[in-house]
């Protein structure tokens, strides 16, 4: 309902600008998709149903085929994290808009979690002592506004609708 009601405002609210992007060939059916969406409902799947539609569709060449020849990157096995080719798969164009997760709490799986990452633990030491000196079980819900941006604009990249700039080390800790 949120992803509906968020296109039905974007219609009502700002429709010029909606025939601006279409007609400079942004998505010049850009209109019709967020017309489709804000009259939809969404189907949701479970991780593992996740897993297993991809491990399906990798195994009989649906997916390749659908991707243009292209095989994923990435390997899908269930305990995975899902890369972002594995969320346009199943959600076409876009990816994941909202999604929800749970923090690691436990501080000796997250250790062990960057190494297997091969991250340097101490390049997360401020992350990682919120775990050491104590937290609780937490867990959080969120809609990616620069993918919902992206989705109803069309535009193609999502580093042209992020509200201010951002680079690799420009945030410092």
């Amino acid at each position: 309902d949120y992803v509906r009601f968020c296109c039905q405002h974007v219609l009502e609210a700002c429709r010029a600008d909606l025939e601006l992007l279409q007609n400079l060939k942004y998505d010049t059916e850009l209109i019709e998709r967020l017309t489709l969406v804000s009259e939809s409902s969404f189907g949701r799947i479970s991780y593992t149903e996740a897993i297993e539609l991809l491990q399906k569709d990798i195994a009989s060449g649906v997916a390749k085929e659908r991707r243009g020849g292209v095989e994923f990157e990435n390997p899908v096995e269930w305990g995975c994290d899902l890369a972002s080719e594995h969320e346009r798969y199943i959600a076409e164009i876009i990816g994941e808009l909202i999604g929800g997760s749970q923090r690691e709490e436990r501080l000796d799986v997250l250790e062990r979690r960057c190494v297997e990452m091969d991250l340097e633990p101490k390049d997360y030491h401020w992350y990682i002592d919120l775990r050491r000196f104590g937290t609780v079980t937490h867990s959080g819900f969120g809609l990616g506004f620069e993918r919902l941006v992206l989705f109803a604009t069309g535009i193609e990249n999502i580093r042209d609708v992020i509200p201010f700039p951002r680079w690799p080390n420009n945030a410092e800790l």
